[in-house]
């Protein structure tokens, strides 16, 4: 069989049971942020809640943060960084 066939043969067998699979899921409900949900398997019903992401910006604008040190942390930190030049290789 050649490489081609058995890419096709191995991605259907994958896809299938997928598709099969979210056609018996249905949604029950949803509030806010989250839904819940009904599966139906031959065992019987699983019901379950999930959230559903919700992006929030900050709410103010952070630019730049500026930090003032004095000479002797600065000194501190250069010797430091010639101890340990590349701490994460």
């Amino acid at each position: 069989m050649s490489i081609i066939k058995k890419f096709i043969f191995t991605f259907l067998l994958l896809i299938i049971p997928i598709t099969i699979s979210l056609a018996d899921i249905k949604k029950v409900g949803k509030f806010k942020d989250w839904e819940t949900l009904v599966i139906q398997e031959s065992s019987g019903k699983v019901c379950f809640a999930q959230s559903i992401p919700v992006l929030q910006a900050p709410k103010t604008n952070i630019e730049s943060v500026n930090v003032n040190l004095n000479s002797d942390i600065i000194n501190d930190i250069n010797k430091i960084q010639q101890k340990y030049p590349n701490p994460c290789p």
